[in-house]
């Protein structure tokens, strides 16, 4: 299932190389960078694989926080593409709900 994260870096330790963040969020999805500090990405990968994937990359005292973007918890004033980017992801998503039950058979009604 696809899902939106938001990923935010505090660089302590590591020099501030969002290039670098960019090419290891684009193995595991599609990302949109916010600033040199956080982005959202797209992706069906659980939150620790990218855990994993960035703090390879980043100084132990460096901190990183990972949480799910949804359409009812997603809040805030910015400019239309970028509403216009998490609309089409959520849109897209291949994983629709499941279908209803099968309907009763007929002896099973009497």
């Amino acid at each position: 299932m696809i899902k939106i994260y938001l990923v935010s870096i505090r660089w302590i330790q590591t020099p501030q190389n969002a290039e670098m963040i960019d090419s290891i969020l684009g193995t595991h999805g599609d990302w949109l960078r916010w600033n040199g500090w956080t982005w959202f990405v797209s992706t069906s990968f659980a939150p620790t694989t990218l855990r994993t994937a960035l703090m390879s990359r980043l100084h132990v005292n460096d901190n990183l926080i990972i949480c799910e973007a949804t359409k009812s918890t997603l809040e805030g004033w910015a400019p239309q593409w970028t509403w216009d980017w998490f609309n089409v992801r959520w849109a897209n998503d291949s994983n629709p709900p499941p279908p209803p039950p099968p309907p009763p058979k007929i002896g099973s009604l009497f």
